[in-house]
């Protein structure tokens, strides 16, 4: 019998919620139970950490922490690194409720700080800082939201996880074929390379990028399901490949008190926001341009608990097209609404 949201245990809860935060690029799943069992997540380089000037000032770190989370495509067919997946988490420690924002991939940010001028080519190809330090300190910059941890994981340890999960079942919307592989339409179980396509492709949607951003929502609701389903002996099993292709500068305490908290929150205080704007052509390429008025309320509505509000003389936000729609209406979506379809 499928369980309600009421019918969660606090370990299935903590379980839950940590896989959805971190499902797309896939997960750090932890419980109260598997915390004696983790090891540390290794630095996969020295350099590989944030400016600590764009932390969250240390007043204010018992009350909210923003993390920062990226699926990098590493593989071997591709000429640069590219983050394919990128989301921010405000945890509110006050309030016990957790946002999580979207970035879709093609979100343009200008051309001084990328040749593209396209987000996702910052960590590989940034005109002022690469890798972490570089998309972190872009994200700070454009959007006023301080980043105090990061989580990495290349799309070959994505592709693993899910082989080690035994495959997710989806209901893909439409056939498609991406980079030699063949997907057919309707319910099925992805393996690791079929769900790293689904997770990748944007060609079948109307809305192109920001419809992909949608069906990793629904990746992330099924993959959920799937844990939910298991055993903890089973989902131990997960940690070597994590460990293997996850990098962050957490430690194991960071983890373990990050844990505690997500124990305190509700299923339906998890929200997830994707950056209002358009999908349009600069030139000769694809870009996400955002709507400035839209994306600077969205901030300050559900991503500066405690911070204070920003404005746009603070931040570098670019609006390409001008005539935005003043009527448009957010995307978002909550994980206890998710689930529960």
């Amino acid at each position: 019998m499928k369980k309600t949201k009421q019918s969660y245990s606090k370990k299935e809860k903590i379980v839950l919620t940590i896989s959805i935060i971190l499902i797309v690029i896939s997960v750090i799943v932890i419980s109260t139970v598997l915390i004696r069992s983790w090891k540390p997540l290794d630095n996969k380089s020295s350099d590989e950490s944030l400016d600590s000037n764009i932390a969250t000032p240390k007043n204010l770190k018992s009350n909210s922490i923003n993390i920062l989370f990226l699926g990098i495509d590493e593989t071997s067919d591709r000429t640069a690194k590219l983050t394919d997946v990128i989301m921010v988490l405000n945890f509110d420690l006050r309030n016990d409720s957790i946002n999580i924002l979207q970035i879709p991939r093609d979100t343009y940010v200008g051309t001084s700080e990328v040749y593209t001028g396209k987000i996702n080519g910052v960590y590989s190809a940034g005109k002022n800082q690469k890798g972490i330090q570089g998309i972190s300190n872009v994200i700070n910059k454009t959007f006023g939201l301080p980043l105090d941890y990061y989580v990495s994981i290349n799309m070959d340890g994505f592709v693993k996880i899910v082989d080690t999960l035994g495959g997710v079942e989806m209901d893909v919307p439409e056939a498609f074929n991406l980079e030699g592989i063949k997907i057919s339409k309707g319910v099925q179980l992805l393996d690791g390379i079929k769900a790293e396509k689904f997770v990748r492709v944007r060609s079948i949607y109307n809305e192109g990028d920001i419809g992909r951003v949608k069906a990793q929502r629904i990746f992330m609701a099924a993959f959920a399901d799937k844990l939910l389903n298991m055993g903890t002996s089973n989902i131990i099993k997960l940690i070597p490949d994590i460990v293997e292709y996850t990098s962050s500068n957490m430690n194991i305490g960071n983890i373990s008190d990050l844990a505690k908290d997500l124990s305190k929150v509700s299923i339906d205080k998890i929200n997830i926001h994707i950056l209002p704007g358009v999908s349009m052509m600069n030139g000769d390429q694809s870009v996400y341009s955002l709507y400035k008025q839209q994306t600077i309320d969205l901030l300050n509505n559900y991503f500066r608990p405690h911070t204070g509000l920003v404005f746009e003389d603070k931040l570098n936000i670019f609006q390409l097209q001008k005539d935005s729609n003043s009527n448009v209406k957010p995307s978002e979506g909550n994980f206890g609404e998710i689930i529960g379809n």
